[in-house]
């Protein structure tokens, strides 16, 4: 069983935009050094007690994969119970009429989109998602570039 806590990292970036409220104030932001693929999340898995194989989680999850897309473009949902649905959605232009309206005219694109299951994860609000992660600041972006925490010299006013 996975035990390990690894705290969820971010950085600071201070705001230099036109905007008096938020202009000169500093915004944490997610920092995001790895992705885990699928074999990873396989394995972690397996860490917390799924009986199967990491092969055979890897099928089930390459699957998930292929058909989700593959439902999506026929206009079905897809609900993952605990987890969320994911629906596809449409961007488009207005047309001057019902008569006028086109796919290849109006249609700017399908995009794909994911709604969290929040009754199964106990209403997991946003606030409390946050309170189930352990944070830790790893820096501040020095104009494109993340500089360490132990660099990081808060501004003087």
């Amino acid at each position: 069983m996975a035990t390990k806590k690894i705290p969820f990292q971010y950085y600071l970036v201070q705001d230099h935009s036109s905007n008096p409220r938020k202009s000169g104030k500093w915004y944490g932001r997610r920092f995001m050094p790895t992705t885990l693929g699928t074999r990873g999340l396989a394995q972690h898995m397996m860490n917390h007690g799924v009986i199967a194989e990491r092969s055979e989680i890897e099928d089930v999850l390459n699957g998930l994969v292929t058909c989700i897309p593959e439902l999506l473009k026929q206009g079905v949902n897809v609900k993952l119970q605990g987890l969320g649905t994911f629906r596809a959605t449409l961007t488009s232009r207005g047309a001057e009429s019902a008569e006028a309206y086109s796919v290849q005219k109006h249609v700017r694109g399908v995009n794909m989109r994911f709604c969290p299951d929040s009754t199964n994860l106990d209403n997991m609000t946003s606030k409390k998602f946050k309170n189930e992660c352990s944070m830790v600041c790893v820096g501040y972006d020095d104009n494109g570039t993340i500089k360490p925490t132990s660099a990081y010299v808060a501004p003087q006013p």
